[in-house]
């Protein structure tokens, strides 16, 4: 679909902040995924975890160096397996997500393609 000339500006300012509206839900979408999978990871481990420590991974191995001895290093393990595991699901989830869309979107050009397409608007000449 063309946009007339006079509205190009328009379309642009619309795709332009779709395009960033859809960045920003992505990364809020993504990061409560990992949030929620570190703070369950972290849970299952069987370590102590305060709840400060299930805030983060900064916060967990901040929270392991002021508890120090054994108990110290088993949670700063635990934090460190709990963030890779996060990313993981993570990078599963966003996979995913890109596998949907692109079905969606291979699916949608896909039956634009078998549409008829209209004749062409001959352009009335002015004079």
């Amino acid at each position: 679909m063309n946009t007339p000339e006079e509205r190009a500006g328009s379309a642009a300012a619309i795709s332009e902040t779709s395009g960033e509206l859809g960045f920003g839900v992505g990364i809020a979408a993504l990061g409560s995924v990992a949030t929620f999978a570190f703070r369950a990871h972290l849970l299952a481990s069987g370590t102590e975890a305060t709840p400060d420590a299930l805030s983060g991974l900064d916060h967990a191995l901040a929270e392991a160096e002021r508890i120090g001895d054994s108990a110290g290093d088993a949670l700063a393990a635990a934090a460190r397996e709990a963030f890779t595991a996060a990313v993981h699901v993570v990078g599963v989830s966003a996979a995913a997500g890109f596998a949907i869309l692109a079905a969606v979107a291979f699916a949608t050009i896909r039956s634009r393609r078998s549409e008829p397409s209209a004749p062409a608007e001959e352009p009335v000449a002015t004079s």
